[in-house]
């Protein structure tokens, strides 16, 4: 229903991204009811605009957020599902759900809606992958990995159409890349290790996936089956991170005490 209601309001996005864009403000207003939202701090003018309903790091722990201590001492593997759908505050969230708007409907209606879906999930875990593993990065929220991984396959699908078509994608998703390195070093703790993941591996799967229709109905069925799973791990990861969040924390506190 809030996906409809967003469609009717944006016209230009379609189904499944409307659903994202829908299920990242759910989870950002759900979690800044369920916690409360921090004081801004400090930092200036623009500390205190990227601190704006904003959420302090223990409430991110406790909900889900990427951390590669937890992940490799305690086993929580949701950690790499969770924070594609967590936002450390609105400004972070807006920016983020902007430039998404601004290229997803276009790979959903190469890809279509299952295919798509796949692509925004799998980029967005493997960014986390990326940060955990070469980062060993903590507390790491955002969607811009699994944006990152949009625009990857937007710039191999742009190489491969050709034309001038491909070519103004191509060059469109260079643009976006330069801003967003750029824009990088000015925000406060942004994860370039996540963000490199994301690309990469959206790039990846452009390669290997092609946007032409699925041969027969098994083809489709697999890209069904696919999605649903997907949809299946984001819930189970949302309910893993409820169970045992408050005992991450715990954990995470005990240790800083050392």
């Amino acid at each position: 229903g809030a996906a409809r209601l967003l469609q009717w309001a944006m016209p230009g996005i379609s189904p499944v991204s409307a659903a994202l864009v829908s299920a990242n403000f759910a989870i950002f207003l759900l979690l800044g009811l369920r916690a409360g939202f921090a004081a801004p701090q400090g930092g200036g003018m623009f500390g205190m605009l990227f601190g704006l309903m904003s959420f302090d790091g223990d409430t991110l722990i406790r909900y889900g957020s990427g951390s590669w201590l937890l992940l490799l001492h305690r086993g929580e593997w949701w950690r790499l599902v969770c924070p594609i759908f967590l936002h450390g505050g609105l400004i972070h969230l807006f920016f983020n759900i902007y430039i998404f708007i601004q290229i997803a409907p276009l790979l959903e209606e190469e890809y279509g809606k299952d295919r798509f879906f796949c692509c925004y999930m799998f980029t967005g875990i493997a960014s986390f992958v990326a940060s955990e593993v070469l980062g060993g990065t903590f507390n790491t929220v955002g969607a811009s990995g699994a944006i990152f991984g949009l625009v990857g396959a937007a710039l191999v699908y742009g190489i491969r159409s050709g034309g001038q078509l491909g070519g103004m994608l191509r060059s469109q998703m260079l643009r976006w890349l330069m801003y967003f390195i750029i824009l990088g070093f000015f925000i406060p703790r942004t994860d370039h290790f996540t963000h490199f993941g994301g690309l990469v591996a959206g790039a990846g799967f452009a390669a290997v996936v092609g946007t032409e229709t699925p041969r027969g109905a098994a083809g489709a069925r697999w890209w069904r089956l696919a999605s649903l799973f997907f949809v299946g791990l984001a819930v189970a990861s949302f309910l893993l991170a409820g169970l045992h969040g408050l005992d991450s924390l715990n954990w995470v506190r005990q240790l800083r005490a050392r």
